[in-house]
């Protein structure tokens, strides 16, 4: 018993220098332990407060989102137009203002659009193969 106690101890006591320490290191402030109340049946509630959460000024998920978005849109007309049609525009881009300068350089085709512009290509051939198959009657034998 006497065993079992003192091991309780040493972990009330690590428990209670993680507290005062805090968990990563960091001395705690005085508005942490104001964040929860304790009730007398044991419920733990904590207040609602100023979230600690890091916030950034900038959203990078929207300009994530917005690259995707661009590479997307810029393989799709490169797919719908074809090379020559979307060079030719791409190039009148690159011969206009600094405006259109910029757009004709984020426009410009690069490895990653041309890889989605050969994956629209396989969806389509699947698309129309299968539209085929269910015109035509003929299915291909499952093996």
């Amino acid at each position: 018993m006497a065993q079992n106690q003192t091991t309780f101890s040493d972990r009330l006591h690590r428990i209670s220098e993680t507290r005062r320490v805090g968990f990563f290191g960091r001395g705690r402030n005085r508005s942490d332990e104001r964040r929860i109340v304790v009730h007398p049946d044991g419920f733990v509630q904590p207040l609602s407060g100023p979230s600690k959460r890091l916030r950034f000024g900038f959203p990078i998920k929207g300009v994530i989102l917005a690259c995707i978005v661009t590479v997307l849109v810029k393989s799709y007309l490169m797919w719908t137009l074809g090379d020559d049609v979307y060079g030719a525009a791409v190039s009148q881009l690159l011969n206009g203002n600094q405006f259109e300068r910029a757009a004709g350089l984020i426009l410009a085709p690069d490895l990653v659009s041309n890889r989605i512009v050969d994956a629209y290509q396989y969806i389509y051939r699947v698309i129309v193969s299968v539209a085929t198959a269910l015109e035509t009657g003929t299915f291909p034998a499952l093996a």
